[in-house]
């Protein structure tokens, strides 16, 4: 299984659909989780200006992330399902690529994670823990530094973890969720469709 993190703010970026095919035409077993994006931002806003609590913003984040599943399922419908419990992806005959219900972070009380130290990306990360992914992939609006020579894909190791969540390409809470990842993850722009090629022909 192939997880592939999709970043919300991507909603509007010319190259989105093109990504997509890119996923469906691999014919890899993926799932897609979706970013809250422009709906998540309009929670912090709110939250600014109506003065709700961090788990009251946690929970609507999560709503958030759904909304951007299902725009993304109208980009490629016949090739995918969205689901909400992972035995639909051993289950599931009509399509090899899913995308992720989140609605399972919706929680009644606050906790470690119902703050903006925890967004998509480490909610992504427990995701792929939880159905045993080969590989999280995760897709990003903003340019990300590859190596020298720039022919290979960031892979993540926990130096570059932190170095990421530092400067917020990553959210705070990745670091310390990553600690024990058994699985390679990788961090690529949307500019880096050859990086998205290469990843999934390898796994």
């Amino acid at each position: 299984m192939i997880s592939i993190k999709i970043g919300g703010s991507l909603l509007d970026n010319k190259k989105l659909s093109y990504f997509l095919q890119l996923v469906v035409q691999q014919k890899k077993k993926c799932i897609l989780i979706p970013g809250g994006g422009v709906f998540a931002n309009t929670v912090r806003q709110q939250q600014q200006k109506l003065k709700f609590d961090d788990l009251t913003a946690h929970n609507l984040s999560v709503l958030s992330m759904l909304k951007v599943g299902h725009i993304l399922k109208s980009k490629i419908s016949k090739y995918c399902e969205i689901i909400k419990n992972t035995s639909q992806l051993s289950h599931s005959k009509k399509c090899n690529v899913f995308i992720w219900n989140p609605e399972q972070e919706i929680y009644n009380e606050k906790n470690i994670h119902t703050n903006w130290e925890m967004t998509s990306d480490t909610i992504a990360l427990k995701v792929s823990k939880k159905i045993n992914s080969n590989v999280l992939i995760i897709v990003k609006s903003c340019e990300i530094p590859s190596d020298k020579t720039n022919l290979h894909p960031l892979v993540l190791n926990k130096k570059k973890v932190r170095e990421l969540s530092k400067i917020k390409i990553l959210d705070k809470a990745f670091p310390s969720a990553y600690a024990e990842c058994q699985f390679p993850v990788y961090v690529i722009s949307i500019n880096q469709s050859e990086f998205l090629k290469k990843i999934l022909t390898n796994f």
